[in-house]
């Protein structure tokens, strides 16, 4: 007997490409607004397009300071207050990044200056890092992604797929 599995479009990810995130999700994961006992918002962190789980995991030990899950769980208010104590509490020039489908925020150490105007600070991390980089840009990458997906829709859409999938495949010896 021999068996053969097939995986639904969409059921699964490579390491390499991350599954984009909608409009809608990456303005939940981004959205911030003044702490109630401040006037001016702190500088958010600057978003970059999703990881992979490669380099998420390359990333994790050493520069993420903040858990997406944990990120998504709090208010505007309340993520304007932990940005401002990261801030507060590191070196000043810290960079700090937020992936915009995971909500994970990442520190980096400030970059020293350079003459090379011809490389982004995005460019400089990646090199500086080993993990590939890309700023997310909110006005032009967000109008590039698909606005939002119903629960229904997407169920459906996995159903169907697994249905085409394994059709004509017996389990019967």
């Amino acid at each position: 007997m021999s068996l053969l599995l097939a995986w639904p479009s969409g059921a699964s990810w490579s390491d390499d490409d991350p599954p984009k995130p909608t409009q809608d999700e990456v303005r939940a994961n981004t959205r911030m607004a003044v702490a109630p006992d401040q006037t001016e918002p702190a500088q958010p962190p600057q978003p970059i397009h999703p990881l992979s789980k490669a380099q998420r995991k390359a990333l994790k030990d050493e520069h993420r300071v903040y858990s997406g899950k944990d990120w998504k769980g709090l208010t505007p208010e309340q993520r304007d207050a932990v940005i401002r104590g990261l801030r507060e509490r590191n070196t000043p020039g810290s960079i700090f990044l937020i992936d915009v489908r995971t909500g994970d925020i990442y520190k980096f150490d400030p970059l020293p200056p350079t003459e090379d105007r011809n490389k982004t600070e995005a460019q400089r991390l990646s090199e500086t890092y080993g993990v590939p980089i890309r700023y997310f840009n909110m006005e032009t990458d967000l109008v590039a992604l698909p606005t939002s997906v119903s629960s229904s829709d997407s169920s459906q859409t996995n159903r169907n797929n697994l249905d085409y999938a394994l059709r004509g495949i017996s389990l019967k010896p």
